[in-house]
């Protein structure tokens, strides 16, 4: 009886301890693919007017706005970097940056 219990015990461990194990492979799997995304992004730098148009936030103002930035600063190495632009604060580079990269 006392060996019967003993073998519970040892399964019921071991089966919470491998039910855990997908969720932090997913959660591995989620850090990964989140910076392969960010790394795939297209480069702010090259973009064109209009493309910048199609980020939330972004009229033809602020996209000319972030062409000159660019055109006149040289290339950004951070999307924090176009804070520096009037009317660009920390949610206009948060929604930039979840669909522009520097190319870095």
């Amino acid at each position: 009886m006392k060996t019967a219990r003993m073998s519970l015990v040892i399964v019921a461990v071991a089966l919470s301890l491998f039910a855990s194990q997908p969720v932090l492979c997913q959660e591995i799997a989620e850090g990964v693919r989140t910076e392969s995304v960010k790394s795939k992004l297209p480069d702010i730098n090259v973009a064109t007017r209009s493309e910048l148009q199609e980020i939330p936030g972004i009229g033809p103002n602020k996209a000319h706005s972030i062409s000159e930035f660019i055109k006149e600063n040289g290339r950004v190495n951070s999307i924090d970097e176009l804070q520096d632009i009037s009317g660009i604060g920390p949610k206009t580079a948060k929604r930039i940056s979840e669909m522009y990269g520097t190319g870095n």
